[in-house]
């Protein structure tokens, strides 16, 4: 999944030249919210599997 991630974010810094910014202009908020839900997510397939 972190690399499924990171290709997704790679093509983003591709196609937006203000990709940058807006990955920097990201919150410590919003990073802890998309990190709680990556852990949840996480959580949750262990727990199915």
């Amino acid at each position: 999944m972190p690399n499924k991630l990171a290709d997704i974010g790679k093509t983003l810094l591709t196609l937006l030249p203000n990709g940058l910014d807006i990955l920097t202009s990201l919150t410590t908020f919003d990073i802890n919210w998309y990190l709680s839900l990556i852990l949840l997510r996480k959580k949750l397939d262990n727990f199915i599997s």
